[in-house]
């Protein structure tokens, strides 16, 4: 059984790209629509980084705990937070291939991709925090057992 949750988790991890994708663009679909992102910096920018570091963090946060209590590893390493962040490691590369192979023109899908790229290089930066700090904190256990 826990051969299928280490198969299941980083597909579980990737499917909360869409509800980070979709409720981001609502956010900023809303702040268009009362104040015109156009008066601001950059045409939305600033303010889709804003709401995806604060969406993002509270759902990959909340994602990383389930994960990690149905896991339930006790010291995670690189490797479980590579196997954890496979697909949004894949999602990376293969976006930064393509826009070196085509360069950037600035259409929509392109932006589109940018952001894809953002939430995925968000989601490994919480990965990896959320088990460093799994980590210590269970190492800091066993040394309080040790003692």
């Amino acid at each position: 059984m826990d051969m299928y949750k280490k198969i299941i988790t980083p597909v579980l991890y990737a499917a909360c790209f869409v509800p980070v994708f979709i409720v981001t663009v609502c956010i900023l679909v809303t702040l268009e629509q009362i104040f015109g992102l156009s008066n601001f910096f950059r045409v939305g920018v600033l303010e889709a980084l804003l709401s995806l570091l604060v969406i993002g963090s509270v759902l990959f946060w909340w994602a990383n705990r389930l994960i990690s209590r149905g896991e339930k590893l006790h010291k995670p390493n690189k490797i479980d937070h590579l196997r954890q962040s496979s697909c949004y490691y894949f999602a990376s590369l293969y976006i930064v291939g393509f826009f070196v192979q085509n360069g950037i023109r600035g259409g929509l899908g392109e932006g589109y991709l940018l952001f894809a790229l953002a939430i995925s290089l968000w989601a490994i930066i919480i990965n990896a925090v959320c088990l460093f700090r799994q980590n210590k904190a269970n190492s800091s256990k066993s040394k309080l057992r040790i003692k």
